[in-house]
């Protein structure tokens, strides 16, 4: 998690420190991973810590990122079993260029995970969904967060989660799946 990734001296861990806890990961039943932060692409030996944790047989690999280093990002795709890209709290459409170019080369796939808020020009409403569905390549899933009432961050741009319950079906897993037209499933976490 963030908090263990760099040490106590604002150092990054070294790849040594995080090799010597595989053992440990997967003694206590670990079988994904999921590198986040921060921004965990900032690590110097982040692709070899990918492909340190491909080579140990985990059933998957994943990192969490800000894409504010889309050619290290490239570089470890092969090692990842998926890249999930924060596309933040608006609508940006350079962004979601750069997303789809590098979901053109990338080696895994590619979700992008959308904050659901009432910030003005951010991701409000089902149409705001659908349009972001039709600015992604086919080959970019959406993955959708929406914040809990648990700081003044929170209780600011929190959306309204009843509208968005409203919108789908409760799965199995305790989430809620919205289906557009076209078929797209997206899925509410929150």
């Amino acid at each position: 998690v963030a908090e263990d990734f760099v040490s106590k001296n604002g150092c990054f861990v070294s790849l040594y420190d995080i090799e010597s806890n595989i053992p440990i990961i997967k003694e206590g039943g670990g079988q994904f991973v999921t590198l986040s932060g921060g921004e965990p692409t900032l690590h110097p030996d982040f692709v070899d810590i990918t492909k340190l944790l491909k080579g140990n047989d985990f059933g998957g690999v994943c990192v969490l990122t800000n894409f504010s280093n889309p050619k290290v990002l490239l570089e470890s795709s092969e090692n990842l079993t998926f890249v999930r890209i924060s596309l933040g709290l608006k609508k940006n459409k350079g962004m979601i260029r750069k997303i789809n170019e590098f979901a053109g080369k990338s080696s895994c796939p590619v979700r992008v995970q959308v904050l659901l808020t009432t910030v003005e020009g951010g991701f409000n409403s089902i149409d705001d969904i659908k349009w972001l569905r039709h600015q992604l390549s086919d080959n970019v899933t959406i993955a959708c967060s929406s914040l809990r009432l648990s700081n003044d961050f929170c209780l600011k741009y929190n959306t309204d989660e009843d509208y968005w319950m409203d919108k789908g079906e409760l799965s199995i897993t305790n989430r809620y799946i919205i289906t557009l037209e076209d078929g797209t499933q997206i899925v509410l976490r929150n």
